[in-house]
C-alpha cells in the first residue's frame, strides 16, 4: 500500500563493522573513544607484479602501498613515543580468529606479514592495564544497539560482560585465554564456565562486583561513558549511513553488537562493532521482542504520519534512545537528541 518496508541491513554498515573503516572513522574524534589504531595491508595484497592485474588494479595497489607505508611509519612513531603492546586483528575478522597480542609495533608488523592474514589488519594499542574481576580475570562488555529506519540508536539496557576463565598476566602475551575474552576463544579452555555460567556476567551481577570490589557503579561510572561513545559513533557515521528522509519505500534497520573494555583508570574504550552479533541465550527472546516492537512501531508511524520536511544530511539530527528495564512487556522508549 505504499508503506515502509524494513530490511535487516543498513546500507554501508561496513563503516562500523569493518575494523579498518571504524578505526579511520574515529581516529580524529576529540573524545578518543577508540584505542589508537593503525591499518596495515600485507605485502601480497599490495604487490603490483602479479600477472593478470589490470591497470586499474595496479594503480589501486600502488595507492594501498603508499597508504600502508604511512601507516607503518605512524605506528612505529607512536610506539617510540609511548612503548606498548599491540593487538593485531583481521579487518574483517570475527569469532576471535587470527588475533595476536604483540610486545611491540615491530612485532605487530611482523605478525601482519606472517602469512596468517588474507585481508588488511588493524593494529590497535593494547589496553595493558584493564579493570579486572576478582581473581584477576579480564572481561569485556557487549551492548546490543538497534539502528532503526530513522537512524535512531536504541541501546538495550540488558548488556553482558564476557569473562575470561584464566588469570590475566600482562607479561604472558601468548596466553590467549588470559587475554582474549571472545566466547569462541574461551570455549576452548578447560575452565570455561568455572566462574560464571557460559562465562557471562549480566549487568545486575556486574554492578554488584563493581560496587563491592572496585569502588564504582554501573549507573554512575560505566553507563554514562557507554552512552557517550555510542552517541559519538552515531554522530561520526550519520552522514554516511543515515537514509534520506523519504516516505515509504524500502529502508534498513540493523542490530549491532558494540564491544567495550574498561581500563584500570575506569575509562571505557570501544573495541569494535559487530554487524551480526550473537545474543546471550537468556536475553535472546527479550531483545528480539523489543527489537520487533520498535520496528513495528516504525512501520505504524510511517503509515499514519505526514511526510517529514526535506532536510539535508548535514542538518539531519542524530538521535538515540534506550529501552526500559522495568516491565518485560513495556515497549516505550525515550529518544534523546544528539547534543543534549
Amino acid at each position: 500500500t505504499g508503506g515502509l518496508t524494513i530490511v535487516n541491513r543498513i546500507r554501508g554498515h561496513e563503516l562500523l563493522t569493518r575494523k579498518s573503516k571504524l578505526a579511520r572513522l574515529l581516529r580524529d574524534h576529540p573524545a578518543r573513544p577508540h584505542p589508537q589504531t593503525f591499518v596495515l595491508v600485507p605485502e601480497p595484497l599490495r604487490r603490483t607484479s602479479n600477472p593478470g592485474l589490470s591497470r586499474l588494479q595496479v594503480d589501486k595497489r600502488r595507492a594501498l602501498g603508499a597508504d600502508d607505508e604511512k601507516e607503518r611509519a605512524a605506528l612505529l612513531a607512536a610506539d617510540a613515543a609511548l612503548p606498548s603492546a599491540w593487538i593485531v586483528k583481521d579487518a574483517q575478522g570475527a569469532k576471535g580468529d587470527n588475533i595476536a597480542v604483540c610486545a611491540s609495533a615491530a612485532a605487530a608488523i611482523d605478525e601482519a606479514e606472517s602469512g596468517r592474514h588474507s585481508t588488511a589488519v588493524v593494529v590497535q594499542r593494547y589496553l595493558r592495564e584493564p579493570l579486572l574481576l576478582p581473581g584477576g580475570r579480564k572481561f569485556d562488555i557487549r551492548l546490543w544497539v538497534l539502528v532503526d529506519p530513522e537512524f535512531r540508536f536504541f541501546i538495550h539496557r540488558q548488556g553482558v560482560c564476557r569473562t575470561s576463565s584464566s588469570k590475566y598476566d600482562p607479561e604472558s602475551l601468548e596466553d590467549t585465554l588470559g587475554h582474549i575474552t571472545n566466547h569462541c576463544v574461551q570455549e576452548r579452555g578447560a575452565d570455561f564456565a568455572k566462574f560464571e555460567a557460559g562465562n557471562e556476567l549480566f549487568f545486575a551481577e556486574f554492578d554488584q562486583v563493581l560496587r563491592s570490589t572496585c569502588g564504582m557503579s554501573l549507573s554512575d561510572d560505566v553507563w554514562p561513558q557507554l552512552r557517550c561513545i555510542v552517541r559519538a559513533v552515531a554522530e561520526a557515521a550519520h552522514e554516511s549511513l543515515a537514509p534520506p528522509p523519504t516516505r515509504g519505500g524500502v529502508r534498513g534497520a540493523q542490530l549491532f553488537g558494540f564491544d567495550f573494555m574498561v581500563d584500570a583508570g575506569k575509562k571505557v574504550h570501544l573495541l569494535e562493532v559487530n554487524g551480526s552479533p550473537a545474543i546471550a541465550d537468556t536475553l535472546r527472546l527479550r531483545i528480539s521482542t523489543d527489537m520487533a516492537s520498535l520496528l513495528l512501531a516504525a512501520l505504524a508511524a510511517d503509515a499514519v504520519l505526514p511526510a517529514p520536511p526535506a532536510i539535508t544530511p548535514r542538518s539531519r539530527p542524530v538521535s538515540w534512545a534506550i529501552t526500559p528495564t522495568t516491565q518485560p512487556g513495556s515497549r516505550a522508549a525515550t529518544p534523546v537528541r544528539a547534543g543534549t
